[in-house]
């Protein structure tokens, strides 16, 4: 007895369908479980990036503490960063950064014998940060005194960012503290001027209110006598008219 093809596969074909069904399932349960590794791993990686970047945050607060350097703007930049969903090796890499600068600004405010307070140390280490050197935070630092350094660190960060600091820092940093008091002069000289037209307008309205208050009482007293003349009147009248 002969079998043709098209029995043979009749009766192989549910055996067929079961072997592919089989091949798919361990297909995608092979797919799944690379899947899962691969899920796996990048997890491992970002936990371990992610401890490498809080050893480093911690080893900077440490030295940082260790230094006598405020701590302060270190956590809040950190804090900014996680806030912003940051990546946590550039969260680390900015602390780091802060520590150098505030460490090299406070380095160039001794070298000229200032007095490193915090917030000089503060708006140095802004500056630096800004692109301003070391050199040019000391140079500063040298020229001005007490609430001027101030106002001229901060003054020398603002040039840094726009790339305004002149051949000569100390140059641009006068020139920019002469033009902003010109600034505030003119300020306070049009917020006075503003204020005496205001009490000139409120006296001329005082006085118009006055005169007008005072014409109106004329022209009421006027009013009056004429009422009371017309009453006098119209008596003298009724009396003479025969009842």
């Amino acid at each position: 007895m002969r079998v043709t093809i098209p029995v043979l596969m009749t009766l192989f074909a549910p055996a067929l369908v079961g072997a592919q069904q089989a091949g798919a399932a361990v297909s995608g349960s092979a797919s799944t479980d690379a899947t899962v590794r691969t899920g796996a791993v990048e997890a491992s990686a970002d936990a371990s990036v992610d401890a490498a970047a809080q050893a480093r945050i911690r080893r900077a607060m440490a030295r940082a503490e260790a230094e006598g350097v405020s701590t302060a703007s270190l956590t809040s930049r950190a804090r900014m960063g996680e806030a912003r969903g940051v990546a946590a090796a550039r969260i680390a890499a900015a602390v780091e950064s802060r520590l150098e600068a505030l460490l090299a600004a406070r380095s160039a405010l001794h070298a000229h014998g200032t007095a490193a307070h915090e917030s000089a140390i503060e708006l140095g280490a802004d500056a630096i940060e800004s692109g301003a050197t070391a050199s040019h935070v000391a140079q500063v630092a040298a020229g001005f005194s007490g609430e001027e350094r101030t106002r001229a660190l901060a003054v020398l960060g603002n040039l840094a960012a726009s790339g305004a600091i002149g051949a000569d820092v100390l140059t641009s940093v006068r020139g920019a503290l002469d033009a902003g008091a010109g600034a505030t002069a003119g300020v306070a000289a049009g917020a006075s001027t503003a204020t005496g037209a205001a009490t000139t307008a409120t006296s001329a309205t005082s006085s118009a209110t006055a005169n007008v208050s005072g014409t109106a009482s004329a022209a009421g007293g006027a009013v009056g006598g004429a009422t009371s003349a017309g009453a006098g009147v119209t008596g003298t009248v009724r009396g003479a008219l025969p009842r």
